[in-house]
């Protein structure tokens, strides 16, 4: 059978995706024939959604808020950008309602990241919005692959952690932006520079401070840090894989490793689970520190990241950001 147009598009943006995929989410775990049935009735429901929730032409969209800052800095005021996964939202089971589907109506560009939910649902904005493109993460980027054989885990999404791979997301960015938008051409260019410069500055602050964080082990509720802990020296160690909180077996091991390298701090986020966090820190005596990557105000999240992880809280170098 020739596959539509549609389809092709959607391929080379997600190697290998077909209609339908597998996704995170409620729709995941239903069965193939419902699961189709449900994504068509979302596909279509949206249709009729009042105009108001629609975007305006030419608006971008996104897939987490950390990329709608760079967007928002490469852009300015001149084009409106929107986040696909909201703020506090957890990104890794997200599913669009039929109010998010229809928001891209009218939408230009649409940056993808890697995430559970765009393997699904890429094939189907494509369908109902033609005129919609999708950028593929992430070109130039030094990703990390998560290891294993599902196709919902390709590469591990958290390469904004990193700013050295932030700093060449947003180079694509500004790239893919001057090509659709000419005419802001120029402005673009100034904003990238000043992009580069404050990632610049913040990789300076995560090659000052990390060095001071402790043993170099860091314990995570979920794997976020995975790039930053690569990129500077540090070793991550999450209490979740692939969204399923580890095991009492592992439990116990990590527990035995945290009270030989005398670990005192465990990291969570607002948008997961806590509960092996809490219990963990409770055994080795240590304390919970909260931790947000997916905040938008990405330069801000990412220093008080650096200066928690770091345990220099707002003293010298650290704190003149």
């Amino acid at each position: 059978m020739v596959k539509d147009q549609a389809e092709i598009r959607a391929q080379q943006v997600v190697p290998g995706v077909s209609i339908p995929q597998r996704a995170g989410g409620w729709i995941r775990l239903l069965p193939g024939t419902v699961r189709r049935t449900s994504i068509l009735f979302l596909a279509v429901a949206a249709c009729f959604v009042p105009v108001t929730l629609r975007a305006a032409p030419g608006d971008v969209f996104v897939s987490i808020p950390p990329q709608k800052f760079f967007l928002q800095r490469l852009l300015g005021e001149k084009i409106r950008v929107h986040s696909m996964v909201p703020n506090g939202a957890r990104p890794d089971t997200f599913e669009p309602s039929v109010a998010d589907i229809q928001r891209l109506a009218g939408a230009q560009l649409f940056f993808l990241l890697g995430l559970p939910y765009e393997r699904l649902w890429v094939p189907v904005f494509a369908r109902q919005f033609p005129d919609l493109q999708v950028v593929a993460c992430c070109p130039g980027v030094d990703l990390i692959s998560s290891g294993g054989d599902d196709p919902d885990h390709l590469h591990d999404p958290h390469v904004w952690t990193s700013p050295r791979q932030a700093l060449r997301l947003a180079q694509m960015m500004a790239g893919t932006l001057t090509e659709h938008y000419p005419e802001h051409q120029g402005r673009i260019a100034e904003n990238l520079q000043g992009l580069e410069q404050e990632l610049l500055e913040l990789d300076r602050l995560l090659r000052v401070c990390l060095p001071r964080a402790g043993t170099g082990i860091i314990i995570v509720a979920h794997p976020s840090l995975s790039y930053l802990a690569r990129d500077y020296g540090l070793r991550q160690i999450s209490l979740e894989s692939h969204g399923r909180e580890i095991g009492s077996a592992q439990l116990l091991e990590l527990i035995a490793l945290a009270r030989r390298e005398s670990i005192r701090s465990v990291y969570v986020q607002p948008q997961f689970s806590q509960h092996v966090a809490r219990t963990l820190a409770e055994s080795i005596d240590a304390q919970l520190l909260s931790i947000d990557p997916l905040a938008e105000d990405y330069l801000r999240a990412m220093r008080e990241i650096v200066r928690t992880v770091s345990g220099t809280g707002n003293q010298d170098d650290c704190a003149s950001y």
